[in-house]
């Protein structure tokens, strides 16, 4: 068994590992895992440490908002190109905006991710209006597009 390591083209390292290097890489996950449960580390702080290049203009980023394919839920997808701490940069941001997420379908396939978040507001309602589809849509399409979210200090300071 090998698994791929690195993300996306024009220039960034990709390698694969073997079997020892996948032991090593789910240690260093299991510890990390736990010094942000225990509170020693952010998550913020572990991702200002990856190596990371910005989206290139040329890469497509999607953000889509449907409030019809769910009676209860505002349905989100995110199209974009892997990258360390995408996951965590639209979880975020949809925090900042008050959006809280009840579900989520991770997908990424040929270092291409396809997120699906069934989402609400904060006090559970759908988002209500197209003028909030349309801002929400915006402010994440903005954070998708920086060069790493993750060297802003957090609202909430970690």
């Amino acid at each position: 068994m090998a698994a791929t390591a690195g993300s996306g083209s024009g220039g960034s390292s990709r390698s694969t590992l073997g079997p020892s290097g996948v032991a090593d890489a789910l240690t260093k996950l299991e510890v990390d895992l736990e010094r942000v449960i225990t509170g020693r580390v952010s998550a913020r702080e572990l991702l200002t440490r990856v190596s990371y290049e910005p989206p290139s203009k040329r890469e497509s980023i999607e953000v889509q908002i449907d409030r019809h394919p769910s009676a209860r839920h505002t349905v989100l997808e995110v199209l974009a190109e892997d990258r360390p701490g995408l996951l965590f940069t639209v979880a975020q941001t949809l925090h900042e905006l008050g959006i809280s997420v009840a579900v989520a379908k991770i997908n990424t396939e040929g270092g291409r991710a396809s997120d699906v978040f069934y989402v609400n507001e904060f006090d559970g309602t759908k988002l209500d209006s197209e003028s909030r589809v349309r801002s929400v849509r915006e402010r994440l399409l903005e954070v998708l597009r920086r060069p790493a979210v993750m060297d802003k200090p957090s609202i909430a300071g970690g």
